[in-house]
């Protein structure tokens, strides 16, 4: 949990105790003045646990906690003064309902300058240079560049990231090895997989180690590893001294096999006082640098003093760490959720839902009783369900309620209220795609990809969304479901084709959702609803079975809030051997990359593509948004990409698509489905192998043309829709210039062509009361940057919790 209960803090003095080491922690005198304060060392920590309301950490991630524990009879709060928290991360802790909270990030700036300042003294042999200086012999000689020598930084995380900047301004070459292969990266230019670690090390004057210690990483520096270096290089290790077998790492300095090292951690520490590495020529050593930075202390009070406020006030905390999950959920919970609470609010986002369950304040029960209440007020007049299952999902909620009550969740979204377009294969359920043509009576023992990771993730599938004919069009209506509506006025269009998904999250029936998107159809709905919408890099999310509409296609997930949207991307991203196409797991956690300071990226703006007529009230709206974001540090520039309108190509590809699959529906067809979707077929197949050929031509062209305008800036961004919310029922707003959906969706199907990650998220409403998107595209592979820039679009136009899901 990211609150306490304010009012039972305030009726009293609270009582918080101090683990402190040799050091008394500075600046203490301010909270003195509120709290009986209790400094106490690890022998005496079990004694002054007793009432406190609060501990305070301060001793460096002290194992002395653990001991102590039972003595902790009214404790509320925990905030460790260390950047992990592993080491008191036991069971009993685990399962308590105690508030756990860090100083996570401190130290990502100091580390670098360590690094940095190991290079120095490689290449300016500053060890020798002091050692003549003694000696009074001193004298000078040529030392070595640094402007040019290549770097690799294993390990991509926030350190590794502030490690890379700082290399490359002081003029290195840099690059990193992380969990996935990439190009394009910000801060690394190029990023290996760490699985073909060895094929890169050799290219490398300096292999700065910073890779997290998993079973994976550990000893991933050993014989082999060192022998593929090049001999003049330098290896400086800033992360776990189990990622380094120290007995290859002697071996391979006698050897030559490597000019020198710089360490500051051990696999045994304190290092034996008669450890070869203690004489050994070329080797730094230095105690563990994170806790012998300048002013640490100071930093690491202020942040427990931010968060002691914060605390007094119960108001949310900073640096929470999920104790079940183990990762820092920080500002994933938006709103606060209260102790004791027995039901909860419809537009709870999944992040305040896995912090109640976590703290035992809700169960997946009751959420998911909420969201059924919801869909039974709601849906019978927006009609985002072609199929919902009240009693499976209750079966799935109770099973996850036991789980988290024996503190054994499953996953990262263990009992989170979700649905799933009519799109994806599910078992025990029909897949009718909107169509009347497609047989229901037939097995159905297949989950999709997108389907079975969200089952292994524990989620609550509350039923299927409704789809548009085999997902055809920018609107959501079909002959088999009728029109689906927006929740913000039920007389409008959610958009489309993943028009179910987005009406649904919306209005609160059910706190994600996960759609498809071959021209727009997640961003156009979420765009339309004001919610959040993720198109990620084509193959991030593997499909099955493939999609005739082939490389336009993806997958992407609909929710309430980035952070949401980028735990559900963390679930959907594990490979799958039945799509081809797919690409490697991620190298790191989406649901960290929300979190990345993105001051300072270089931005375009384009408020119109250079060719899309777009709404006054819309253009000024997204406008205002890209100001905001300007004046909070993204270097913004008016920039169109300049492409013309690819919708000739487009439309090729997407007609023959259909046309392909429509040819293997059953005879008779035509007379049943879509009108519209019947012309899409028809004009499909008029269409030569050679035109295909041509279109996907185009495609590509698109695609190298968007590469290229990356290199000058981070990310794109634009209007998602150029338009409001038509009236339903319609495929394209009646009485205006438009004949097909495709002339009033120009912002969304070029991406669907370059295979680029693109996000919607709200930047404000109409005068109308009506929601009105932004657009922001990157390079592709580069979905946690996007993610990170949507963040910072969602902090300054939050999600506005009372609406739409309390209209009647």
């Amino acid at each position: 949990m990211s609150t306490v209960n304010a009012t039972v803090t305030d009726a009293r003095t609270p009582v918080l105790t101090v683990l402190r080491g040799e050091e008394h922690p500075p600046d203490m005198g301010p909270i003195e003045e509120v709290a009986e304060v209790r400094y106490t060392d690890a022998a005496g920590l079990a004694e002054a646990l007793r009432g406190a309301d609060a501990l305070f950490m301060y001793e460096f991630l002290s194992t002395a906690l653990p001991s102590a524990w039972q003595s902790a009879d009214r404790l509320e709060w925990l905030h460790i003064a260390a950047a992990g928290v592993d080491p008191v991360m036991f069971p009993e802790l685990r399962a308590s309902d105690v508030t756990l909270t860090n100083a996570r990030g401190v130290f990502d700036d100091s580390i670098a300058e360590y690094v940095l300042g190991q290079v120095l003294m490689f290449a300016k042999d500053m060890p020798r240079s002091l050692r003549l200086q003694d000696e009074r012999t001193w004298r000078h000689r040529e030392t070595e560049r640094i402007a040019g020598t290549s770097a690799l930084v294993v390990g991509t995380g926030p350190i590794g990231r502030a490690i890379a900047r700082l290399l490359r301004a002081a003029g290195l070459r840099v690059s990193g090895a992380g969990r996935r292969a990439r190009d394009g990266d910000p801060d690394f230019g190029t990023v290996h997989s760490t699985d073909r670690l060895t094929e890169h090390l050799p290219d490398a004057d300096y292999v700065v180690a910073i890779a997290p210690l998993t079973d994976q990483t550990s000893g991933m520096f050993d014989a082999a590893a060192f022998a593929a270096m090049k001999p003049s290089a330098r290896f400086i290790n800033v992360g776990r001294g189990e990622l380094v077998v120290t007995d290859d790492l002697v071996a391979a300095l006698r050897g030559g096999e490597l000019a020198g090292a710089a360490l500051d951690v051990f696999d045994t520490e304190p290092l034996p006082v008669d450890h070869p590495l203690w004489t050994m020529d070329d080797v730094l050593i230095s105690p563990h640098m994170s806790g012998d930075v300048v002013g640490w202390r100071n930093e690491l009070v202020g942040v427990f003093a931010e968060n002691f406020r914060r605390w007094r006030a119960g108001e949310q905390l900073r640096n929470v760490v999920d104790k079940q999950l183990g990762y820092v959920l920080r500002e994933l919970t938006h709103r606060r959720v209260r102790r004791g609470m027995t039901s909860t609010p419809a537009l709870s986002t999944a992040s305040e839902l896995l912090a109640a369950y976590s703290a035992g304040e809700l169960s997946p029960v009751e959420a998911t009783r909420t969201a059924l209440e919801t869909i039974e007020k709601r849906d019978p007049e927006l009609r985002a369900y072609t199929r919902v299952e009240p009693e499976v999902a209750l079966d799935a909620a109770r099973a996850s309620e036991e789980r988290w009550r024996t503190g054994n969740p499953i996953g990262w979204l263990d009992g989170v209220p979700a649905s799933v377009k009519d799109m994806f294969l599910t078992e025990g359920w029909p897949t009718l795609r909107g169509s009347r043509c497609i047989d229901p009576d037939q097995p159905w023992e297949i989950d999709s990809p997108v389907t079975a990771r969200m089952r292994e993730h524990g989620l609550v599938l509350l039923g299927k969304t409704t789809t548009p004919e085999l997902a055809w069009k920018a609107v959501t209506d079909s002959p088999l479901d009728g029109v689906t509506r927006n929740p913000w006025n039920p007389a409008l269009t959610p958009g489309g084709s993943s028009g179910g998904s987005g009406a649904a999250v919306a209005a609160g029936m059910g706190e994600l959702s996960v759609g498809t998107d071959g021209g727009g159809s997640v961003r156009i709905p979420a765009s339309f609803c004001g919610i959040v919408g993720f198109k990620p890099t084509a193959g991030r999310i593997p499909l099955y079975p493939a999609s005739p509409f082939g490389p336009l296609s993806h997958a992407g997930p609909m929710a309430r809030s980035v952070d949401d949207t980028a735990l559900l991307l963390d679930v959907l991203t594990t490979t799958d051997h039945r799509d081809p196409n797919a690409l490697p797991p991620p190298l790191s956690s989406y649901r960290e990359a929300v979190r990345r300071d993105v001051r300072g990226l270089r931005a375009a703006f384009s408020a119109d593509l250079g060719y899309v007529d777009v709404d006054p009230e819309v253009a000024r709206i997204v406008a205002a948004a890209v100001t905001q974001l300007a004046d909070a540090g993204l270097h913004v520039e008016d920039a169109d990409p300049g492409f013309t309108d690819p919708a000739d190509a487009f439309g090729i590809l997407w007609s023959t698509g259909a046309a392909k699959w429509l040819d293997t529906f059953p005879a008779g067809s035509e007379e049943l489905v879509d009108p519209g979707l019947r012309r899409v077929w028809q004009e499909g197949r008029t269409y030569s192998a050679s035109d295909y050929l041509e279109a996907s031509a185009t495609r590509a062209a698109l695609g190298i043309h968007m590469g290229e305008f990356h290199s000058r800036f981070d990310v794109l961004i634009t209007p998602t829709m150029p338009i409001e919310p038509f009236e339903a029922g319609h495929d394209v707003p009646p009485g205006g210039p438009y004949e097909t959906w495709p002339q009033w969706t120009r912002f969304t199907y070029p991406f669907n062509m370059t295979q680029q990650p693109a996000i919607t998220v709200p930047a404000g409403f109409t005068s109308a009361g009506l929601p009105v998107g932004l657009q922001i595209v990157g390079p592709r592979h580069s979905d946690d940057l996007v993610l990170a820039v949507a963040k910072l679009v969602e902090e300054i136009n939050p999600w506005p919790t009372d609406r739409p899901a309390d209209r009647p």
